[in-house]
């Protein structure tokens, strides 16, 4: 199982670049593969930090449209 462990947080090293990139159509098959791979994100794991870093993105995009 370590081998999977290993293959999910690769995953997520990818899913954070496809992030930094403005990459999204990446980012969704990515988070995609760790959802067949975790089939429940816990604390810590490479599921529930990718649903967070998820909602912090959907978060800065509301902060970014507000009227100044």
């Amino acid at each position: 199982m370590a081998a999977c462990h290993s293959l999910e947080r690769k995953i997520l090293a990818a899913l954070k670049a496809a992030f930094a990139e403005e990459r999204l159509d990446i980012a969704e098959h990515l988070v995609c593969a760790l959802e067949v791979l975790e089939s429940e994100p816990t604390p810590g794991s490479a599921l529930g930090q990718a649903y967070a870093m998820i909602a912090g993105s959907q978060r800065k995009q509301r902060r970014s449209r507000r009227p100044s």
